[in-house]
């Protein structure tokens, strides 16, 4: 695996959390542990962007960096494939907005 091929959809993951992470504070819609007055929040903040960026890169930019190379998917059975693989994703990403919503609201203190 080339370093392009890594970094690319790492930098795509970190860029979009950040995106996210920009928007969601434009809008007031952070919730109150993300505040930037304490140290705390600046932590939690990054905690969750830091979470949130691994998880779109594994789970959404880390296909773009096997473009080109030789597809897997011929090879995968669908009709063997149980709902625990096919939904996989899905929980990952029901976990990763609870864990998100964790930081930013357990013990903040409103």
């Amino acid at each position: 695996m080339t370093l392009a091929r890594f970094l690319l959809p790492l930098l795509a993951g970190g860029a979009c959390a950040w995106w996210i992470d920009r928007s969601t504070a434009a809008r007031g819609l952070l919730p109150p542990g993300f505040a930037a007055a304490s140290p705390d929040g600046v932590l939690r903040r990054l905690a969750a962007m830091v979470l949130l960026g691994l998880v779109l890169w594994v789970g959404v930019f880390a296909a773009i960096g096997r473009i080109g190379l030789p597809s897997v998917a011929d090879q995968i059975d669908f009709a063997n494939l149980s709902p625990l693989n096919l939904f996989a994703m899905h929980a990952i990403l029901v976990a990763t907005l609870a864990v998100w919503l964790a930081l930013g609201y357990w013990r903040c203190g409103h």
